[in-house]
């Protein structure tokens, strides 16, 4: 993100001048790999580096031809797997294509089956402001005809020299004062903001953790502390407040709090820092019933405090 803001901020001069970004996707990258064309790059790299290293050659091509198809282990729903999409499933993938996505050795690969591309966007086509993650890629340039031929160029390449094609309803060439969404953020020269779509989703696992913790009946609302739930509604905010944090998002998470009141029933949320606290923690120490009912009096100032002791409350 930091990079792509720097080139933001070096093709428009600060902000004083118009430039214009290419954002192109390859089509179902990662089940379009030809495992071939993969493994003689890879095979090339290893006789030039240690010439008779035949234990690395041999552990490379394992894991490039490996067909995890093959009798494997379905955990979960299958039912599930078979709703997938054809082309996003290796099961439908054609013979010696392919990588498993989930694979760290697949995301290596993914990238230095790319590294062509790489090397002819920036000695090729000479462009000075390029980004490149995964099959997700940035140009950046001061004339819009400029890139369209660019985009002309890498679209030729890569069918010629990786068979893969690029994904039209992905492409887009726009002025870099509409903003630049990619990986999760609206990236502007100055600032960043969160995609809408990623906080949409937050906002639905919000609604849902909210039907399982909090029950409304005849105007009492019922607080449940289920503490696996509570385990993972935080591990779900911490995991969105991480993604948050490089952007302008102090706005964000107020307005979040607001419309989602039940969640300080739950946690403190400091937003200076952006640090969460859960609230449901007993006393840390062992204490009797006056010391633990002060304890949740503080916790929970604005609450009625029960405590059962056997038969009675």
């Amino acid at each position: 993100m930091a990079r792509l803001q720097s080139f933001l901020r070096q093709a428009t001069a600060n902000g004083t001048r118009e430039a214009f970004y290419l954002q192109l996707d390859i089509h179902n990258y990662f089940m379009s790999i030809d495992k071939q064309r993969l493994f003689a790059m890879l095979d090339a790299k290893l006789k030039q580096a240690k010439p008779g290293d035949e234990a690395a050659r041999w552990l490379c091509e394992k894991l490039v031809f490996h067909n995890c198809t093959v009798n494997p282990v379905m955990k979960g729903d299958r039912h599930l797997a078979d709703k997938l999409q054809p082309h996003k499933t290796l099961f439908h993938a054609a013979p010696d294509r392919g990588l498993p996505i989930g694979n760290l050795n697949s995301q290596f690969f993914a990238n230095v089956y790319l590294n062509a591309l790489d090397q002819f966007v920036k000695h090729e086509l000479k462009c000075r402001w390029y980004l490149h993650y995964y099959d997700d890629f940035v140009l950046l340039a001061r004339s819009a005809p400029q890139l369209e031929q660019w985009r002309e160029s890498i679209g030729q390449f890569l069918a010629e020299t990786r068979a893969l094609q690029l994904y039209p309803a992905r492409e887009r060439l726009r002025p870099v004062s509409d903003g630049v969404d990619f990986l999760g953020y609206i990236v502007r020269p100055f600032h960043l903001l969160v995609r809408t779509r990623v906080v949409g989703h937050l906002r639905e696992k919000l609604a849902r953790f909210e039907h399982a913790l909090v029950q409304k009946t005849s105007g009492i609302v019922t607080y449940q502390f289920d503490a696996r739930q509570l385990q993972a509604l935080q591990a779900c905010l911490a995991s969105y407040m991480g993604h948050f944090k490089p952007a302008a998002s102090h706005r964000l998470l107020k307005g979040l709090w607001r419309t989602n009141p039940w969640l300080r029933q739950f946690f403190v949320m400091d937003f200076r820092t952006q640090t969460l606290r859960a609230r449901s923690k007993p006393p840390a120490q062992p204490c009797n019933v006056l010391a633990q009912y002060r304890h949740w009096r503080l916790e929970f100032p604005d609450d009625d405090v029960w405590i059962q002791i056997g038969a009675f409350v």
